[in-house]
């Protein structure tokens, strides 16, 4: 079972090596161990200006975390609901940290908040945002993930895929996007005139022991909008990928996958 959703990124913030797209790039993968705090957000339509507000103020603070290496990363994504489906989140946030420790413990402190506005804000003001963040800030779920696989790559638009796997079937789901899917997406991301610029594959760690939404959350990640939706050049990208498995084997894979 899977899940789609289209998100723009409203802002970035982020201290990690990037994959360039080139023509002539020898297919680097990036395995990383890095855990991601997922915050589903719905925000007030009339607090929407506010809310951005206040992750402008929250952004500086983020960069401090990084810079002190509690932190990889933190991205702000917006929902684009042009099919206006029944979604009951409009603005999701990514809190990516190298090690578990980190989630627990990363958190912001007030050298924080004094290296990030204290030459630019009264201890009032600081205070005062402090206020309008837990006004406008409503957090619907908090989900908390470990990425598996990425070929990652800085872009505007990523297409979120929550996937639901059958009992007892996760070490095979693993299998088959390490083994055989991630080498032929590396493929296209590495195609210079293809439209997917990079790709990232994260596991639900939390909430365990109830029934779960998704079990997984792939991105696929493209630089345009119109890029979600162009296709592919003419081009047989599992074969080059897997030149060794026959038409028919590599039909007989997909089907599973």
């Amino acid at each position: 079972m899977k899940n789609i959703i289209l998100l723009l990124m409203v802002v970035l913030v982020v201290s990690c090596t990037t994959t360039q797209k080139s023509a002539s790039d020898p297919l680097p993968q990036t395995k990383t161990s890095n855990f991601v705090v997922t915050d589903f957000r719905d925000i007030a339509q009339e607090n929407v200006e506010d809310y951005l507000k206040v992750e402008k103020f929250w952004k500086a603070v983020h960069q401090e975390r990084i810079k002190d290496g509690r932190m990889t990363a933190w991205l702000l994504l917006k929902v684009v609901n042009d099919e206006k489906k029944d979604i009951p989140y409009n603005y999701i946030t990514l809190n990516v940290y190298p090690d578990m420790e980190k989630v627990s413990n990363g958190g912001p402190t007030e050298e924080d908040f004094a290296n990030a506005h204290g030459d630019q804000k009264s201890e009032q003001e600081i205070q005062a945002m402090g206020v309008l963040t837990q006004k406008v800030n409503n957090i619907i779920r908090s989900d908390l993930s470990t990425t598996i696989s990425s070929i990652y790559s800085l872009t505007k638009f990523r297409r979120a895929n929550f996937m639901k796997t059958g009992l007892g079937q996760r070490d095979a789901f693993v299998e088959s996007r390490q083994g055989f899917i991630q080498p032929i997406f590396s493929r296209m991301i590495h195609d210079i005139n293809a439209p997917m610029n990079g790709w990232v594959l994260n596991e639900l760690v939390t909430p365990g022991g109830t029934e779960r939404e998704y079990d997984f959350i792939s991105y696929d990640l493209f630089k345009d909008k119109a890029d979600t939706g162009r296709s592919n050049p003419n081009k047989n990208y599992t074969k080059l990928a897997h030149p060794n498995l026959s038409n028919e084997e590599a039909q007989a894979i997909s089907k599973r996958n």
